[in-house]
């Protein structure tokens, strides 16, 4: 996978709804493939393609799946570009909600943040619910303000629940680059 911000092009992950399948529909097939391959112990994905169309990069415990990453640009292949990410965006917090109940928001203004939001801070995360799926969470992750990209992580459920937290977490790499993990 080439690192979305190398390339200098907008990108979408399942090739931006070409076809007949639309942005909502995508959302729900990525969570779909998320709680099937990463979320049960021993069964992650072969190589760094989670579905069609969409990466899986292995970060140690963590898993990510970039949903969309946006050049700053303005005009109507900009608006048209975001409007489709957002879409997608939707599309995983509904399937994730239909599937677990309201998600919860990870509290990215601690004063003593653990590694993971220490990581996801360091990468300009300004938003990320989570979801509980068996002892994993889905993290739904936006960066950038205006948004310029977002991700889905798939991590151990101590890395943001209040009621259950692990007490060691160790550095994290959040990056999207390939060789980084």
């Amino acid at each position: 996978m080439s690192t979305p911000g190398v390339t200098g092009a907008d990108w979408l992950a399942g090739g931006a709804g070409i076809g007949h399948e639309g942005m909502l529909a995508i959302g729900a097939r990525i969570v779909t493939a998320a709680e099937t391959l990463l979320v049960p112990p021993a069964a992650p994905p072969v190589g760094d393609v989670l579905c069609d169309g969409v990466p899986v990069l292995s970060r140690g415990e963590a898993w990510i799946v970039p949903l969309a990453w946006r050049r700053p640009t303005l005009g109507p292949a900009g608006d048209e570009h975001r409007r489709r990410a957002g879409e997608l965006w939707r599309g995983i917090r509904v399937d994730c909600e239909f599937r677990h109940g309201n998600g919860l928001s990870v509290d990215l203004e601690s004063a003593s943040p653990n590694a993971y939001v220490a990581a996801l801070l360091a990468q300009g995360a300004r938003r990320a619910d989570w979801w509980g799926s068996d002892r994993k969470a889905l993290v739904l992750v936006t960066q950038g303000e205006p948004v310029t990209a977002s991700a889905l992580h798939v991590v151990p459920l101590g890395w943001v629940s209040q009621v259950s937290p692990s007490r060691r977490i160790r550095a994290v790499d959040l990056s999207w680059e390939p060789a980084s993990g």
